[in-house]
Formats: structure tokens, sequence, C-alpha cells
């Protein structure tokens, strides 16, 4: 009788876990059916501009590879720098050359309609080099030059120029990127001293506030912010005493520098995104021979990305969504033409540009 039971009791326990078993394979099907089901709802916008030939360089952005080129003024060459999505419009951020060769700030809703931004003197260069959309407000930011050429950091509100200040009113500066967050609008960018030596800022509700560098005597630069709960964190770059750049990022004020290749070359950090508590930074570093490597880091640790014919590239933008990050940048191929390109997760897809014999190169990328 005991034995019976034992046999019993064995067989409930096999038939429990058969049923635990099978459930959690389930669950995992389920699972990786939904996550393919995201990743496949998702679009990947990637803005940039590539060289028809001839100097003409046409501003565009790549929606899930696809190109669509962006209107210019009178068919002059143009640059687009940076991309927004609200509600399911696009919003491209960049500069159009006029009809006297000048650059002329602008951003373009969609793939049509283009809107001049307002510039100090129209007889000079301006450019807008990032948007943003919040509560139907558009808000880009770039420079403006001034009657005497020298360029003036800016961000203009549904069309409305607020310049910047600077180390020296007499001396440049450039707002590279900005962002709306907390009711605030945070500004990124670098202004001279009276050695046109350049320091890194950001101005939080125009007020500037300039970032330590390895050495003041050098230069430094910065592209990118982000704010996350009370931290702001910016990248760029400063010198050190050979005059080699330093990719850094600066978490309130704080400067980190970030681990390289080779400390007798060059290396840059260009763009920023934190997610749940992680930092990614997006840039390249230069090899003992001079090539320039793309790479990010995350938390500070270096993972270089992949390049056609182990020829160089750079990348130049980084978004993460969920667990992929996505980056975009360039990769020279055998002939050292620049290729657009972007990677998901290191993998890399390679974008469609103009003449095989001409550059291309991807600034932003985002997904929706």
């Amino acid at each position: 009788m005991m034995g019976k039971k034992l046999v019993f009791k064995t067989l409930i326990v096999i038939f429990l876990i058969s049923v635990i078993l099978i459930s959690n394979s389930c669950f995992n099907k389920k699972n990786k059916k939904e996550d393919k089901k995201k990743s496949s709802l998702i679009n990947v916008l990637v803005t940039g501009y590539f060289n028809e030939g001839h100097n003409l360089w046409i501003p565009c952005y790549w929606l899930n590879g696809k190109r669509v080129d962006l209107p210019r003024i009178s068919d002059n060459k143009g640059y687009a720098f940076s991309s927004f999505v609200k509600d399911g419009n696009i919003y491209t951020a960049g500069s159009s050359q006029d009809t006297v060769g000048n650059a002329e700030p602008c951003y373009w809703l969609n793939s049509s309609a283009r809107t001049s931004l307002p510039k100090s003197d129209k007889y000079n260069d301006g450019e807008a080099y990032s948007i943003v959309v919040n509560n139907n407000r558009i808000i880009s930011a770039g420079y403006t030059e001034d009657y005497d050429g020298k360029k003036i950091p800016c961000y203009w509100i549904d069309g409305f120029r607020f310049n910047l200040s600077k180390l020296r009113i007499a001396k440049n500066g450039i707002a590279r990127s900005a962002i709306y967050k907390n009711d605030e609008i945070y500004v990124v960018g670098y202004t001279e001293d009276d050695n046109d030596i350049t320091f890194p800022c950001y101005w939080l509700n125009d007020e500037r506030l300039d970032l330590s560098k390895i050495k003041d005597d050098k230069y430094g630069y910065a592209y990118s912010i982000a704010v996350d709960e009370d931290a702001i964190y910016v990248v760029g770059y400063t010198e050190d005493d050979s005059g080699h750049a330093v990719p850094c990022y600066w978490k309130n004020g704080i400067r980190t520098d970030l681990s390289v290749l080779d400390d007798s070359n060059d290396s840059y950090a260009r763009s920023v995104f934190i997610f749940d508590e992680n930092i990614f930074i997006a840039g390249y570093t230069e090899d003992g021979e001079g090539k320039k490597i793309p790479c990010y880091w995350k938390n500070g640790m270096r993972y270089e990305l992949s390049t056609l014919t182990e020829n160089e590239g750079t990348a130049q933008s980084i978004y993460v969504n969920e667990r992929n990050v996505y980056i975009c940048g360039r990769t020279n191929n055998e002939s050292n033409i620049k290729i657009p390109c972007y990677w998901v997760n290191g993998l890399r897809t390679d974008l469609s540009s103009g003449e095989s014999s001409t550059d291309g190169i991807a600034m932003s990328i985002t997904v929706f």
C-alpha cells in the first residue's frame, strides 16, 4: 500500500513539474513574440546630409532606411543636423544656403515645408543644430553671425530668436543643442575668450555656466546635454597638455574623462543619453595610427563599433529605447568615401546617399 502511495505522489510531482515547464515555455514564447512585435512597430529616424557632387550638399533624413531629401532655397546646398518627432510629425533642424551663398538657419516640418529662422544680420551665416517640440512650441538652437561675422550662440522659440551670453562680446560662441525639461530650457555649446580659446558651457534659462577643462589655455567643446532628475549631464572634449582631444562628460559640472584607444591621438564625445540611471555616450577614438574608430561608452566602459572593410568611422548620436542602443554616424569604404550608417546593438546598417563616389554622414538618430 505504501508503495502505491509513493508512486502516486511521484506521478503528481512529475505532473506538476511538467506543467511548470510547459507554462514557462509558453510564457517565454509569448515574450519573444511580444518583443518581436514591439521591434516591428519601432521606426528608426536618422538625420544627416550627403554630397550630390560638385560640393552640393543635400539635407535629408532616412526613415527606416528610406532616404527623404529636404527642400532647399533655389536648390542650393543645405544641411540637416537633428530631428524630433511629435504627434507623428517630423521636425528637422538645419540650414539652407540662400541665393547669395549665405547659410540660413531653418527647420523643416515633415518633408516639404521649410521655415527660415531669423538671423542677426541677413548678409551673414546662421545654422540651427537641434530641435525639440514641447507644448506645441518649437525650440531650436544654433548660432547667428553679427555684421562683423562673429558667431552669436542663440536659440529660437517659434521663430523668435534669443541670443545667449558669451565670454567676450567681440568673440565667437555657438549653441549646439537644446532640450526642454521641467519647464526650463537647457542649451549647451562653447564660447571664446580674448585669445580665441574655446570654453565648454551650458546655459540654463539664459544664464551661462562655464565648465572645467584639463588646461585653461587649451581648447574645450560641449556638444550634447541631458537632464535626469536633479543631474545635468554634458558631453564634449577638452585638450590635454599636448593638445590632444580627450573625450569627457560633466555631471553637475564635475568632469569625468573617458577611456581612449591611444592617448597620443585625439578622441571625441558627441552625444549623451540617460536611460535607467545608465550614462550612454557616443563618439570616436583614434588608434595608434590615427584611424578614427566609432564607439560608445556605457557608464565609462568603451565599446567599439564595426566599420566597412576595417576603415575608419565616427559615431555622432545615440538613443536608447528599452534594451536597444541606437547609434548613427558614418563609416568609410575601401575608396575612403564616407558612408552614412547606424548601429543597433552593434549591428551596422549602411544608408543610401548620393553617387557612390560622394560622401554622406548621419548626424542624429531617434526612434518612435
